[in-house]
This record gives C-alpha cells, structure tokens and sequence, in this order.
C-alpha cells in the first residue's frame, strides 16, 4: 500500500469519525439536526475534494508515464484516478478524457500483448488486460 492509499484511508477514518462525532454533538448540544446535516454536508464535499485530488494526483502521474511511453504504467495510474474519479471515464462528462484516454488504452494492449506472448501464464498481465478491456467498455457509462 502506498503512500497516497494510506492517507487516502486515513482521511476516510477521519472524516467516519467525524461524522458520528458531528451528528452526535450537534443533536445533542443544540438539538438540532438541520444544523448537524449542515456540518455533515460541509464534510462529505471535503470527502469529495480529496478524492478528487488524489485521482488529479494519479491522472498527473498517468500523463508522465504517457509522455515517456511507459503505457502500461501509465494506464494503471489513469485506472486508478478512474476509480476515485468516474467521470474521467464518461463520455457525457465534461472531465472525459477521451483520446487521451483511448490512446493510453491502446498502446497499453499493444505492450502487453507483447509481454503476454512471451510470457502466455503471466496471471497479472491477464488481469491488466481484463481491466484495460473493461476500461474501454465503459466509455459512455463511467466507472464504477
């Protein structure tokens, strides 16, 4: 687990902890729920930024590794920033990245199906292969 996943996790801790504290209290002190879903609304869009900044962070790494034609690390960062943020893979979505994306995907299959040949067990250049397919079937339907 890398850096970015553990405080990614740690965040996520935070802010569970947060949440029943901020229900808790806020209730309890002023009686008020419509103030505690304030302070609980306030927190889920600060949930939503860090996501956010880490799929910037795995999109910016994903472009590097393009840039140098390292695509089969590079699609495993744009899979990644995918994941935290699904409208990169939305075609509908003004955040699609689109050629770019495609391109990656491409030269990615190439790359592994070279490895693949040479190496016809590799069980994780299978498994890259199945996400980098499921990748290009979601266009149009973001990701999960």
């Amino acid at each position: 687990m890398n850096l970015l996943e553990k405080t990614s996790i740690a965040a996520i801790i935070v802010l569970s902890t947060s949440i029943v504290f901020i229900l808790f209290t806020s209730s309890k002190n002023t009686g008020s729920i419509e103030q505690a879903e304030k302070e609980l609304s306030s927190l889920i869009s600060d949930s939503t930024l860090i996501k956010r900044m880490a799929a910037e962070k795995h999109l910016t790494s994903g472009r590097k590794y393009k840039k140098s034609e390292e695509f089969i690390e590079a699609i495993d960062e744009y899979y990644k920033a995918g994941k935290l943020h699904p409208d990169y893979m939305d075609a509908s979505s003004k955040d699609f990245l689109g050629d770019e994306l495609k391109e990656v995907i491409k030269f990615s299959i190439v790359k592994l199906n070279q490895k693949l040949k040479m190496n016809p067990d590799d069980k994780n250049i299978i498994s890259r292969l199945k996400i980098i397919y499921k990748m290009e079937k979601r266009f149009g339907q973001g990701c999960e």
